[in-house]
């Protein structure tokens, strides 16, 4: 399916916020689907990963979360200033940003209102879950590797599942070094024991970064295809009218 992308300029609380928008050619509704960045910024990855959603009939849009800082992007090889970044938002800052997105998609007259899911990788991954506690107005939550869901934090988005009312699909590397497999038994026991909606899904050899081509040393094609596959088959369904 052709695509059509651009960067456009919302509003939130904090400012304005840049967000990257992928659409499929033609008239629509279609459903709309809400990427959430790594740590890395909304970098080329993110936008690729962004116009592949829209290729599959989604109109898809990644917000640029580090719009209230100087720096919005850094390289996959400079870790410490995308932990920095990273660590400068707050819960509370980023759930403006979700909303914000959540809203300029529920505007739009090619998206099918209140059709609208979220998608999240790595850092993404945590925020797609904390926007599952926080936002009922989601259908459909995919979250990838996040990282401090569980966390020996009150504040920490496991403690707030209850809330959650939108079908989720999680995906675990079992050889990733930054989530520990007890970490990924907690989710699922917790999901499970408050009877949500779910499926979580864990890849023996895959560990964490395994969707991100751009990475070499990290990307795990098989784990990364049998994701995609899973994700688009959860949000087609999900998100049908």
């Amino acid at each position: 399916m052709a695509v059509q992308a651009e960067w456009v300029t919302t509003q939130t609380p904090d400012g304005p916020m840049r967000v990257y928008v992928a659409r499929p050619e033609g008239p629509g509704p279609f459903p709309g689907l809400i990427v959430i960045q790594e740590i890395f910024g909304v970098n080329d990855h993110i936008q690729d990963v962004t116009r592949r959603f829209a290729a599959e009939g989604f109109v898809a849009a990644a917000p640029e979360v580090y719009h209230r800082l100087p720096q919005k992007e850094t390289s996959y090889e400079d870790l410490q200033t995308a932990f920095g970044l990273r660590s400068q938002l707050t819960d509370d800052q980023v759930m403006m940003d979700v909303d914000a997105t959540y809203d300029l998609l529920n505007r739009d007259a090619q998206v099918r209102q209140g059709q609208i899911g979220i998608v999240g990788y790595c850092y993404g991954g945590r925020v797609a879950y904390l926007a599952a506690t926080r936002n009922p107005n989601l259908k459909a939550v995919a979250s990838y590797y996040g990282g401090r869901i569980v966390a020996d934090d009150p504040n920490a988005p496991i403690n707030f599942s209850a809330n959650i009312r939108a079908p989720m699909i999680l995906f675990f590397g079992e050889q990733d070094q930054s989530i520990p497999m007890d970490q990924v038994r907690q989710i699922d026991e917790t999901l499970k024991r408050l009877g949500k909606d779910y499926e979580l899904i864990t890849y023996p050899q895959a560990g964490h970064g395994f969707f991100c081509d751009q990475r070499p040393a990290h990307y795990n094609a098989e784990a990364a295809a049998d994701a995609w596959a899973k994700t688009i088959q959860f949000f087609s369904q999900r998100l049908a009218a």
